[in-house]
């Protein structure tokens, strides 16, 4: 769901792995319909884009019987969500995710029924915070970890 990319119009896209494009599926898409997807965290507002995680469970279960499918799913969502969070810093970006979401509202939005294919996690990507206050804090930080731990801390 881009909603401040640049050369993409905001909109729900899917992602068509085997011709590597994006096809627009919605243009049912805002920075406020972002916020109620994410059970309206504020630091959703200020997100550029977002990414709905969805996973078709029968593309698993051939592989793994019932329960196990589910869980390697999951295992297999947390680990796409680690490399998003890594290659978005390591773009400068400011990546964050959430599990923290309203599933139905979602589904609907895709069309998917929430049993056979379901929303499972929500990566986002914004820029980082440059204002004075963000900058300061971030040096703070910094110097109090780079000056380690003080004597009796834990």
């Amino acid at each position: 769901m881009p909603l401040r990319v640049k050369g993409l119009r905001v909109g729900l896209y899917h992602y068509q792995p085997a011709t590597h494009h994006f096809e627009r599926i919605s243009t049912n898409a805002s920075a406020e319909k972002a916020w109620l997807y994410c059970a309206r965290q504020h630091f959703v507002r200020n997100a550029a884009a977002l990414f709905l995680m969805t996973a078709v469970f029968p593309r698993t279960m051939w592989k793994y019987h019932h329960a196990r499918a589910y869980r390697v799913v999951l295992l297999n969502a947390g680990h796409l969500c680690q490399t998003f969070c890594l290659v978005a810093t390591w773009l400068g970006l400011a990546p964050f995710c959430t599990a923290a979401l309203k599933d139905t509202l979602i589904e609907k939005d895709l069309g998917i029924d929430g049993i056979r294919e379901s929303v499972l996690y929500v990566a986002e990507v914004g820029v980082p915070a440059t204002s004075v206050r963000a900058r300061r804090q971030f040096s703070q930080n910094s110097d109090r970890h780079a000056a380690g731990p003080s004597k009796g801390a834990v």
